[in-house]
């Protein structure tokens, strides 16, 4: 139970506070109970009170001091309590001193000490180099205010009620419902091969222009809705989002509004407003060619869509959608006061600081604290980092630079952060020593796991149940199946298989025959004085007979024939006369013997790997997936190859190894690759040839560092070849 009294009492008790002038006091309705929103418009700090620490404030007078203000609020307490039969606890000093704090640190509090213009001064000073910082700790982020458009948007208050009324959302649902109908349709053509197509040279210039016109859409209607409701729009200017110039509108006057569905109305109207602008693109996208127009409307999809749902949609992002978000918790100030439950969860729990206060928030609240403050840096981040990812693979270098900017920003600014709370912060200033002691021991723990201690170190390839060359059945000619001549599954060595028709074939055997015959009819009719005219055309009927050859070769081919005796697999039903095969096309097996070697390709970094390393090697095979087998490599290729073994090895088909995307078989690696025979421990049933296979192999034990590491530089070299 927390003290009546403060130690730190002495140090306010004289003091004279006041709330500062420009100070604005929001009456709120949040879940079902009143509380009072204190707003700083200058630095956009507000406060959450309750009416029993708002009556507190309205003490706060300049005049009364803070002993005068704690007697006075503990008589109110006492006579509700009389009066209206209630049991509230007086406000105790410490929460006095807290309270206080609190509002002085949001810049909501004067008192006759700092009541001068010099502190003043220091203080806009502060709040001016505090924004300068932060656009140097963020340089892709940097915001320009411009002008005060209240006048402007002031004129177009009709408009804007129109807009935002039942009839402008019946039409906004019209134009938008058939084109995210259209949009599921041809999502495919739109999002293949993504970033060649958006970062290509020739469309960046167009994405360059068309992403700041539709977000000054979206922001006019950010500033027609709060026209809408009668709101201030206090702020326009440009904000610099990776170096693109972007319109920006000030739109917290809502927080005027007391109804929570006119501020999210507010938050949502530039979300609406770019799907609107991402529908209308759709149509215009569908009904017209190769041109300006069309890339442009490409473009207006890419942002309407893509952008819009991960980042300004997104709650987990502090954009449109976080306000959306709160509005609808009805949990003011989300973000700020989810990251202070977490330093308090921290604190408490982790740096064992036991008599911390944790924020104030009903016990549903603090689910929703913990869950923003948890899922919130681990969305950002991956944001940041999918779209460092997205350019570097078309612009490394400005993908690199991204990824410092990117790093700093999300990564060793927050750890700075939290090192100097540690080392600084008030929380924790009776636990300093104990806290900066477990500090040590997560540091040492971390290096101790990651860096230090062995784990199993494994690499997982699949791999393709193999069997031998002679038990492919081929088609060793083009045609279709005219006939079966087998009855049963059971094949003999040399028996005929299929018979295939090509008539193309057979009428060019003919015309070949004919002309043969025509040449040898002139042969005899020459005269046996013109040496030259028959040398003429005993060379020509040789070249004609070498061609007949050919194709009675060819149509002798059209007889399949097995060389080995075994059972029949057919690749696929097989139908006469339907189905046409190309030379070289696989008809079939005819097995003779149980599968006993997979054949792994492995890629050249991964294979210098397991010579050097391997212990062992374990089996999986998809198609049952619950028996482990062992195996031993027998042999492997002399040299590296790019063409697969299977298409179900390459990435096109869910294989781990990334394959040409212009190749249509799927069978061409961008890297280079070994094949490696593994044979299994014990035969399997013959029907599994061809089936896919995991192939865990055992290459002992590493630090987790060392082996993310090594997995993050063979993504890298994947990727960008560095």
């Amino acid at each position: 139970m927390q003290s009546l009294f403060s130690e730190h009492w002495h140090l306010v008790r004289h003091l004279k506070p006041q709330l500062r002038q420009n100070v604005e006091v929001l009456p709120r309705i949040l879940r079902g109970r009143a509380w009072f929103l204190l707003f700083e418009p200058m630095s956009q700090r507000f406060v959450r009170v309750n009416p029993e620490t708002w009556y507190v404030i309205t003490l706060l007078d300049g005049k009364t001091n803070v002993e005068q203000i704690w007697d006075k609020a503990a008589e109110y307490i006492e006579k509700q309590n009389v009066n209206f039969d209630q049991h509230y606890r007086a406000i105790s000093q410490n929460e006095l001193v807290q309270l206080l704090t609190q509002l002085y640190n949001n810049d909501l509090l004067q008192t006759e000490v700092s009541f001068d213009s010099e502190e003043l001064f220091k203080r806009y000073k502060k709040q001016k180099f505090n924004k300068l910082k932060q656009s140097f700790l963020n340089p892709i982020s940097l915001k320009i205010p411009l002008l005060y458009p209240d006048a402007f948007f002031g004129q177009l208050s009709k408009l804007a009620r129109s807009i935002f009324s039942i009839w402008g959302f019946i039409l906004w649902f019209l134009v938008v419902t058939p084109a995210l109908l259209l949009l599921s349709e041809h999502w495919q053509s739109l999002t293949s091969n993504l970033s060649d197509r958006v970062l290509s040279t020739s469309n960046l210039f167009i994405l360059w222009l068309t992403y700041p016109l539709v977000k000054l859409i979206h922001e006019f209607a950010h500033g027609l809705a709060i026209k809408a409701w009668n709101g201030n729009v206090r702020e326009m200017g440009l904000m610099f989002i990776m170096f693109i110039p972007i319109p920006y509108v000030d739109a917290t006057s809502s927080y005027h509004f007391v109804s929570k569905w006119q501020r999210i109305v507010v938050s949502a109207a530039g979300i609406l407003t770019e799907l609107l602008l991402g529908a209308i693109a759709i149509y215009i996208w569908l009904s017209t060619e190769q041109g300006l127009i069309h890339a442009f409307a490409y473009n207006v999809i890419f942002i309407a869509t893509i952008s819009t749902v991960l980042v300004n949609g997104n709650p987990l992002m502090r954009y449109d959608g976080y306000y959306i978000l709160s509005d609808l918790l009805e949990i003011p100030n989300l973000a700020g006061r989810a990251t202070k439950y977490w330093i308090y969860l921290s604190d408490h729990y982790l740096f064992g600081a036991k008599t911390v206060q944790p924020p104030y928030a009903t016990e549903n609240e603090r689910f929703w604290l913990f869950i923003y403050g948890l899922l919130s840096p681990i969305y950002r981040i991956t944001i940041m980092f999918s779209l460092v990812w997205f350019i570097a693979q078309k612009y490394f270098f400005f993908g690199v630079m991204l990824a410092a900017i990117s790093g700093f920003m999300t990564i060793v600014l927050p750890l700075y952060k939290g090192i100097k709370h540690i080392y600084q912060g008030a929380t924790l200033s009776k636990y300093r020593e104990q806290a900066i002691q477990r500090l040590w021991i997560i540091i040492a723990a971390i290096v101790l796991i990651f860096f230090i201690i062995p784990f199993p170190y494994y690499s997982t390839q699949q791999a393709i149940v193999w069997m031998p060359e002679e038990s492919i059945i081929r088609a060793n000619e083009s045609g279709h199946i005219q006939s079966i001549n087998f009855k049963n599954n059971q094949i003999q060595r040399n028996q005929i298989l299929f018979q295939l028709s090509n008539p193309d074939l057979l009428e060019k055997y003919e015309l070949q025959k004919l002309q043969v015959e025509e040449l040898d009819y002139k042969l005899r009719q020459a005269s046996l004085d013109d040496l030259a005219q028959r040398r003429k055309l005993e060379y020509q009927k040789q070249g004609a007979v070498q061609q007949l050859q050919q194709y009675q070769y060819k149509i002798e081919q059209l007889q399949v024939t097995s060389t080995v005796s075994g059972k029949w697999f057919a690749k696929d039903a097989i139908e006469i006369k339907q189905r046409y095969y190309k030379r070289g096309d696989i008809i079939g097996y005819v097995i003779n013997q149980p599968a006993q070697i997979v054949r792994s390709a492995v890629l050249q970094q991964d294979y210098d790997l397991i010579q050097n390393r391997l212990k062992n090697i374990e089996i999986r095979f998809k198609n049952h997936f619950d028996v482990i087998y062992t195996g031993k490599i027998i042999r492997s290729t002399p040299q590296t190859q790019k063409k697969l073994l299977s298409s179900a090895l390459g990435s096109q088909a869910g294989g781990n190894i990334t394959v040409d995307p212009n190749d249509q078989e799927g069978k061409t690696a961008l890297q280079n690759y070994f094949d490696l025979d593994i044979q299994l421990s014990q035969p399997l049933d013959s029907s599994v040839f061809g089936d896919v296979a995991y192939v865990r192999y055992h290459l002992g034990y590493s630090p987790l560092a060392w082996q993310w590491t090594r997995k993050l530089r063979q993504l890298f070299l994947e990727q960008f070849y560095v």
